[in-house]
């Protein structure tokens, strides 16, 4: 998010597209490990949404601006809509 949308929204300098890519791998490695856990559940945190759900799930709102990729991960994108 902050190559794409705080550089940008702020004039800080151009998107570094090596950082983007960077981020991407981490951030896929990460949504692996969030699906494989929202696959076998609703929520993070028992049966209920919890202050851990809302907390994973900050950056979310702003992902028309980071373009992560939700959609390899239904799981977690199930959960993001429940949330929303």
């Amino acid at each position: 998010h902050f190559e794409r949308g705080t550089k940008q929204r702020y004039a800080i300098g151009p998107i570094d597209q090596h950082r983007v890519e960077e981020a991407l791998r981490d951030f896929r490695t990460a949504a692996a490990t969030l699906e494989a856990a929202l696959s076998e559940r609703d929520w993070l945190v028992e049966n209920s949404v919890s202050y851990a759900d809302f907390r994973m799930a900050t950056f979310l709102p702003f992902n028309d601006v980071a373009r992560l990729p939700l959609d390899d991960y239904p799981a977690v994108s199930r959960w993001y809509r429940q949330l929303e």
